[in-house]
């Protein structure tokens, strides 16, 4: 009898911690409201406003999404005087499960309770309780809505310096991938042009392109990207949320040839410019061009 309750409570606990996009969902609106509690404090009082986006996101997209929000509170770290910490990286899998976004959010709130602790903010916010179920896009869209407003914390946008290491990281994933299909890679970069953010925008969908072709070939779900494209001015924060998207896209590929390598760390660059950018974009494109399959 003893046994049985002791498995009743275990099977209890578990269900009971079982997360969901609802509850990490709540943990964004708590984030919000410790992001105004920093602007307040530094007295930012200006709203960038976020259209949310309408389109069947997976929980490898919020996950990307909560390491841009990280990455722009190192950049805030930075303004503040602060020393930078390493954002950290995941080993690619073929699902992430939702507690995995879950845990980068309590990773934000901790970084958030540091910056706190530093500029002398004691205030504390409540938790709210939400009854409606939401997906994987209604985290993105809010964790998307947080970033912006990170950008108003940093006082500036994103710059292409920022946006070319995390193409780097892509660029070295590329590595792995062929390197463990045994492809020598015969391609060699393309003649830098004059650009701008909208065309290394552009070079992201000719990365996912190519990425969406393997997907395809190994039977892996694939995700339509369109609704991310626009005709208005496209900023470096523009390109660096697409990069995002092809390193979510990037790890499917990475867990379906059984790559553990965790893609590295950001290195950090310097007078980056969108033409350096949209270069290294259309070598990968390149790059995975020559594979023909992955099976």
């Amino acid at each position: 009898m003893r046994e049985f309750f002791l498995i009743c409570l275990l099977v209890f606990n578990l269900i009971a911690f079982e997360v969901t996009p609802t509850r990490v969902y709540e943990k964004t609106l708590v984030i919000k409201k410790e992001i105004n509690l920093l602007k307040e404090k530094l007295s930012l009082t200006k709203e960038k406003k976020y259209k949310d986006v309408s389109v069947d996101l997976k929980p490898r997209h919020v996950w990307q999404r909560s390491y841009m929000i990280l990455m722009k509170i190192n950049i805030l770290r930075e303004r503040l005087g602060f020393p930078k910490i390493t954002v950290g990286s995941m080993e690619a899998v073929k699902r992430i499960d939702p507690i995995l976004p879950f845990e980068q959010t309590l990773r934000i709130l901790a970084e958030i309770d540091i910056l706190k602790l530093r500029l002398g903010v004691d205030k504390k916010v409540s938790f709210e309780k939400i009854k409606s179920r939401k997906n994987p896009i209604d985290v993105f869209n809010s964790l998307a809505y947080i970033s912006y407003q990170l950008d108003i914390l940093n006082t500036k946008e994103i710059t292409p310096s920022y946006v070319f290491s995390e193409v780097m990281r892509i660029y070295e994933d590329v590595d792995l991938i062929l390197n463990k299909l045994n492809i020598e890679d015969i391609t060699y970069p393309p003649k830098k042009e004059k650009s701008t953010p909208a065309d290394s925008f552009d070079a992201t969908f000719a990365v996912i392109k190519e990425l969406q072709r393997l997907q395809k070939n190994a039977a892996i779900e694939r995700i339509d990207f369109s609704v991310f494209k626009r005709e208005d001015k496209i900023l470096p924060s523009d390109v660096f949320n697409m990069v995002m998207m092809i390193n979510a896209e990037t790890q499917t590929i990475k867990a379906y040839l059984g790559i553990k390598d965790l893609t590295k760390p950001a290195k950090e660059f310097e007078d980056k410019t969108p033409a350096d950018v949209h270069q290294l974009l259309h070598w990968i494109a390149k790059r995975l061009s020559i594979i023909k399959n992955l099976r």
